[in-house]
């Protein structure tokens, strides 16, 4: 194969999935292990250095809460990242966000379900 046929395809960057996500109104679900949780106006995420659990208690080291169409991340913990960069407080959230627990490696998504009648 001559130079000029060689294939000149490079890999395009990858986007963080907030910035290819047009917002958090459609997101429906965190996917967690593996498992889609349905989002309530407010979800309550526990979780140490160990393990992580989607829970709704008052001592949760997150909540997932929407405010009309917008969802955003409350959390006393320093270790929680938003795609890669530590999160901030009051952080707004689009559909793909991942979060993740430092420490635990425990991963969240936000993600929406679409079922028969739509997202």
């Amino acid at each position: 194969m001559a130079a000029e046929d060689a294939p000149t395809d490079t890999p395009s960057p990858v986007e963080s999935p907030s910035a290819t996500a047009a917002s958090g109104a459609d997101i429906s679900h965190v996917l967690f292990r593996h498992r889609a949780y349905p989002l309530a106006d407010q979800t309550r995420i526990a979780g140490g250095d160990d393990d992580a659990a989607i829970l709704v208690q008052a001592d949760a080291s997150l909540l997932l809460h929407r405010e009309g169409n917008q969802w955003y991340l409350t959390t006393e913990r320093g270790t929680v990242t938003v795609n890669g960069q530590p999160s901030v407080p009051g952080q707004a959230l689009v559909q793909g966000d991942l979060i993740m627990l430092a420490g635990s490696g425990e991963v969240l998504q936000l993600i929406t379900v679409i079922g028969a009648d739509g997202p």
